[in-house]
């Protein structure tokens, strides 16, 4: 009966799907495919959705996509190359994987409906197809760069309700991609099935699920929390994770975080797997040291031996008090060695073998203890003196509790170990204690350490230190003594670099390449060498690294573990690391400079392109430098050229797979040639220009003068001394000359300060140089810059040419002295007659000219004409009355070619006759109106003027009249009409008026 699932049924393949979220196949099975006959299951409408596909024995039906379903996918994902189906209207994604390899026929139909048996009998609908492969195990099936016309096998878009494709020649793996589209779009079902061919599709993976925890039993050493992953095959739909078999609550996805010590279990189930499957692990933290080294030899060691048969103990080498007993059931007191506790006693435990590892037929001591405490084994050993050893010996109880023999009442084990000295002095000892019965074998190891101190031999003694009975039987195995030794002795290597030349920050590393820096020369063969990823892995001497000699890192940097252990002591071991890193590509650098100038007289710089970058080892840097023509010179860092040209080095610096290349253009410049010419004479007080003559290259030349540090072409010297030059060409080629110049003094020429005269007697200039022989010098004489042709010596009489600037050139030695000097009259004679003043008419008056000059002449003047006569100093005179204005008199003194003037105004009264008048009219008309008096002030001064009335009484009084009254009382009061007498007091004897003036004077106020 074909069974049908409707289309909104689900399969439980979405947790299958994201766990393979990129449809990687890893193993053998990936996705979850129905491999059941008759079947029909749900499909998948995008690449991400594909399912698998099992053909098996009978056809597979389910319900198409269709315009009637919403959350269909409506047309197929753009990317692969979909062939003939030019729409691809609700796609269906699938894959099969070849099983047993041949030719596979293919049939798939699309109806409305099918009956029991699997035939179409509705409507059949418009199906089409495309089919790409074979693909591998491990490929992305959605990968579209692959589902493309190369791969494809076969593509239908007929209007046909039934399509067909073949597979040829498939073989086994090899997974094959399928995508049926509903081209119809109404609503139906879809059957596909196998119809014939010689090969088969893989239908073992769908119903069988598996699950593993990677990784197996896990110890984690100075880790706080792992992740533990799963990998299973088939439909995966849940996980329940349990700890110590209780369930962790919450804990169903693949991984699980843990962070303690336990046992870790994850139980796996689907609708479509067989069986729910289940796998357990062992996680274990430690902290650090999570394994210490133990480095011993063993020096001694009693396993028994092997063999089927009881055995006694050897009396040549070892003793008993206790009786050996090799044939019947052991009883108390007694001993055998045996393989095996059967048959030995009958309360013991059956079937029990030895302690030792990997022997067969191993034996062991067994013991019945007697009834009294007493020894019960011992042996002497060779070892060496002042030497550390540890005893250990393993020891078990073989009454088994279960036989209920004692009746619950046994008898615990316990034994004294003692080492003793050849003369049984004891040197150490320990005691087990009580050892309990049980119903299985217990192997518990006792140990005991020592010094052998000067003993080269000991005793090893065993005493039974309980009582005899039911119980206190035991066996013993695995007697050693060991020697403490000490570690591996080995180095720490380098850090492995390596390029990033995928640009994915990893490499392939060759972690063997350490080991021999590792054992320094010692035999590789004398260890076992593992590389881990932590220490405390490479202590446990777990997850060892597979592929040591051709490993991936993981991150950058990557700490790498080494454990070393000895080959014939593998827990004696060192743990050295290192670290793995992906150089990034570094940009070189270095202090070459592009271009290095200099002169020919210079020799060659060196040319150092040693590597400047830090944190680098510059050691590991090459370097090969080419000259112009690509000729190599030198693989060093630092290059001496020896011409002129372009230098190249190339600087590789391995670790990080860097390259650069340098240039240095050496140029080599030609100094220039100066010469600054003869010595040179010149004279005190002249200058000379040196002009260097410069031959050759003179680009971007300098100069630089000594002494004085000028920068310019040529310089100007006045003075005595060697003057230098040195020229520098292209900032680099230098050139020097000199020159010394000598200096004439010249003549010494002074004619003094320039001086006023008036050439009252004869003024010579003399121009006889002070540091010559006048003689031997030549004269030049100018006036005004007019050369005086006649004046040719030394002196001059300046009179014979008057006043101007005379000048003198001077010459002796071919040098020649200048000087000048201006000659002017005097501006400074002084003569003084006085201010002007006024007078009366017709009085006499005398002018006297005062001078400090001697030798000097006189003639007064009347406004300008000569006097006639007066050539005197003194001048008497009168102004005649009726003379109008000022009368200007004056006087010329004389004295050689100068002279100096002096005058005064004289002026006459503006009263007449300079009399004192008999009235007065104040009535402001400015005639009259106040009683003036200046000419008696002026002439004798006027001590007090009064003014009284008819009456006799003082009305107006002042001292030191000039003009002041005009009709007014002391108080300042009009004074009336009429008439008043007047008396003026004089400071002198006035020649009209005598000491005293008085009279009457009448006030006139009337107007007309």
């Amino acid at each position: 009966m074909i069974k049908t699932i409707p289309q909104d049924v689900s399969l439980g393949i979405s947790n299958l799907r994201s766990f393979y979220s990129k449809h990687t196949l890893t193993g053998f099975f990936l996705f979850f495919f129905l491999c059941v006959a008759p079947s029909a299951f749900s499909q998948g409408g995008t690449c991400a959705e594909i399912e698998p596909f099992c053909a098996g024995n009978e056809a597979f039906i389910f319900a198409n996509c269709n315009e009637d379903e919403p959350s269909c996918t409506l047309a197929a994902e753009p990317g692969p190359d979909y062939g003939c189906l030019i729409q691809q209207p609700y796609p269906a994604w699938f894959y099969l994987q070849i099983d047993e390899a041949g030719s596979l026929d293919f049939e798939i139909v699309q109806n409305t409906e099918f009956d029991v048996n699997g035939n179409p009998i509705g409507t059949g609908l418009d199906v089409d197809f495309i089919a790409w492969g074979p693909f591998a195990q491990g490929d992305d099936l959605c990968d579209y760069s692959q589902l493309q016309s190369f791969n494809e096998i076969g593509c239908s878009y007929s209007i046909q309700p039934v399509e067909t494709f073949s597979i040829p020649n498939a073989q086994a793996g090899e997974i094959y991609v399928l995508v049926i589209t509903n081209y119809d779009e109404s609503a139906g079902f879809i059957k596909l099935g196998q119809t014939g061919g010689t090969g088969s599709t893989n239908c073992d993976i769908v119903l069988e699920c598996s699950v593993t925890i990677d990784g197996g039993d896990q110890s984690y050493c100075d880790v706080d929390e792992v992740t533990l992953t799963t990998s299973t095959t088939g439909p995966v739909q849940s996980y329940q994770w349990y700890l110590n078999n209780t369930i962790l609550t919450g804990e169903t996805s693949e991984t699980l975080t843990v962070s303690e010590t336990g046992d870790y279990k994850v139980s796996i189930d689907g609708t479509d797997c067989d069986t729910t499957e289940e796998d357990e692990v062992t996680v274990t933290f430690l902290e650090l040291p999570c394994n210490i080294s133990v480095c011993t030899s063993i020096d001694f060691e009693e396993d028994f031996g092997t063999g089927t048969e009881r055995v006694c103990l050897d009396p040549n080498v070892s003793s008993s008090t206790y009786i050996c007993n090799d044939t019947t059931q052991i009883e108390d007191g007694q001993y055998c060695i045996y393989n095996t506790s059967t048959g030995l006693n009958t309360g013991w435990h059956v079937g029990m073998e030895d302690h030792t590892e990997g022997d067969v037929d191993g034996r062991m001591l067994f013991v019945n203890a007697a009834f009294d405490p007493g020894e019960f084994y011992r042996r002497s050993i060779i070892l060496t003196e002042n030497e550390n050893f540890s005893f250990n010996a393993w020891i078990t109880t073989v009454y088994d509790t279960d036989t209920n023999i004692c009746g619950g009442n046994s008898i615990p084990a316990n034994v004294l170990f003692r080492i003793e000295d050849p003369s049984g002095a004891l040197i150490a000892e320990t005691n087990t204690g009580d050892i309990p019965n049980g119903p299985d074998p217990n192997w518990l190891q006792f140990s005991i350490t020592f010094n052998t101190g000067a003993n080269t031999e000991i005793q090893l003694v065993l005493i039974n230190n309980s009582i005899g009975g039911c119980g206190n039987d035991l066996a013993i195995d695995d007697i050693t003594l060991t020697k403490e030794g000490e570690s591996p002795t080995i180095e720490t290597p380098p850090d492995l670099t390596e390029c990033n030349a995928s640009g994915t920050g990893t490499a392939i590393f060759d972690l063997e390449s350490q080991i021999p820096t590792i054992l320094n020369g010692q035999n590789p063969a004398d260890f076992n060498i593992t590389f881990h990823l932590t220490q405390g892995t490479a202590e446990l001497n777990q997850n060892a690294i597979a592929t040591p000699g051709a490993y991936e890192n993981t991150s950058n940097p990557e700490a790498i573990y080494v454990r070393v252990e000895k080959a014939s002591e593998p827990t004696c071991f060192s743990v050295v690391s290192f670290n793995l890193n992906i150089a990034e590509e570094l940009v070189l650098t270095t202090d070459l400079p592009d271009t290095i100038e200099l002169c020919s007289t210079d020799p060659f710089p060196a040319l150092d392109a040693t590597v400047t970058n830090t944190g680098i080892d510059i050691t590991l840097a090459t370097y090969l430098w080419t000259d112009t023509s690509g000729t190599t010179v030198s693989t060093d860092p630092i290059f001496t050229p020896t011409a002129a040209g372009v230098y190249t080095v190339v600087v590789t610096y391995t670790p990080s797979c860097s390259e650069e290349t340098f240039t240095v253009e050496v140029i080599v410049y030609d100094p220039a040639t100066i010469d600054l010419g003869a010595d040179q004479v010149i004279c005190e007080g002249t200058e000379f220009q040196i002009v260097p003559t410069i031959t050759g290259n003179t680009t971007g030349i300098t100069y630089l003068w000594s002494p004085g540090g000028q920068t310019s072409p040529t310089i100007t010297v006045t003075e005595a001394g060697t003057y230098s030059v040195e020229i520098t060409t292209n900032g680099l080629c230098s050139a020097t000359d000199s020159v010394t110049i000598a200096v004439t003094e010249s003549p010494i020429v002074e004619l003094g300060e320039g001086f006023e005269t008036c050439f009252e007697e004869a003024t010579i200039l003399d121009a006889s140089p002070s540091n010559y022989d006048p003689a031997t010098a030549t004269y030049q004489w100018m006036l005004d810059g007019v050369v005086i042709p006649s004046e040719i010596n030394a002196t001059i009489d300046v009179t014979l040419y008057g006043y101007g600037t005379y000048s003198v050139t001077v010459t002796a030695d071919g040098c020649t002295g200048e000087d000048s000097v201006t000659v002017s009259p005097r501006s400074d004679l002084i003569v003084s007659i006085g201010d002007g003043f006024n007078t009366c008419p017709d009085e006499p008056q005398t002018l006297t000219a005062t001078t400090d000059e001697t030798d000097v002449t006189y003639q007064w003047f009347l406004n300008g004409t000569p006097i006639t006569n007066e050539t005197s100093s003194t001048l008497n005179f009168e102004v005649p009355a009726g003379s109008i204005g000022a009368q200007n008199y004056s006087v010329v003194i004389t004295k050689g070619d100068c002279s100096g003037t002096a005058a005064a105004d004289i002026t006459l009264y503006d009263i007449d006759n300079c009399t004192i008048t008999q009235g007065i009219s104040p009535n402001n008309d400015g005639y009259n109106d106040a009683l003036d008096l200046t000419f008696l002030q002026e002439r004798v001064g006027i001590d007090k003027l009064q003014i009284f009335n008819r009456y006799g009484t003082l009305v107006f009084e002042q001292s030191n009249y000039s003009n002041e009254w005009f009709g007014q009382t002391n108080e300042g009061d009009e004074l009336p009409s009429g008439t008043y007498y007047y008396v003026i007091n004089l400071l002198g004897n006035d020649a009209v008026y005598g000491p005293q003036a008085s009279g009457f004077i009448y006030i006139n106020r009337e107007t007309k």
